[in-house]
């Protein structure tokens, strides 16, 4: 299955660069395997930001597995408010807390820091203690700014 990734422009960068790193990431956390393996194909099939690079469901499930394209598919589906989504939605406990560290990866290896706060503390507390001591290691410590009353 060739889908060009590392051809692929996204974020100053190539695509393929950016799934390596998300999974990477999500390997780093201790994520179940299913999981980053859906973080390496997470926007194969274009999301509300990005656009896609295949609508070849069968190609994808053959390569990864049904488990783990029901999730990219999934993923690629979310809205642009996908922690409002994922809150309210009605999947099941699993497939919300892999698309919540799917997101969460897929936002801090591209620099956000602003939701990095809401999807830990959705997650359980191992996983966002990981994600807070990987955002550390990316981005130096969240720093307070202090008041100079003089």
């Amino acid at each position: 299955m060739d889908m060009n990734v590392f051809e692929t422009p996204h974020s100053g960068r190539t695509l393929g660069v950016h799934l390596v790193k998300t999974h990477d990431m999500m390997v780093k956390w201790g994520c179940p395997d299913t999981w980053c393996k859906a973080g390496l194909f997470h926007s194969v099939y274009g999301t509300e930001f990005f656009t896609k690079v295949t609508t070849d469901r069968d190609s994808v499930k053959k390569a990864v597995g049904e488990k783990v394209e029901t999730l990219v598919y999934l993923f690629c589906e979310l809205p642009k408010k996908r922690i409002s989504f994922l809150i309210n939605c009605d999947y099941d406990q699993n497939t919300k807390m892999a698309l919540l560290a799917i997101a969460a990866a897929n936002s801090l290896e591209q620099g956000g820091r602003s939701q990095i706060a809401q999807y830990m503390n959705l997650l359980p507390p191992r996983l966002a203690e990981n994600i807070a001591l990987t955002e550390e290691e990316l981005r130096g410590p969240w720093e307070v700014p202090s008041a100079n009353i003089g």
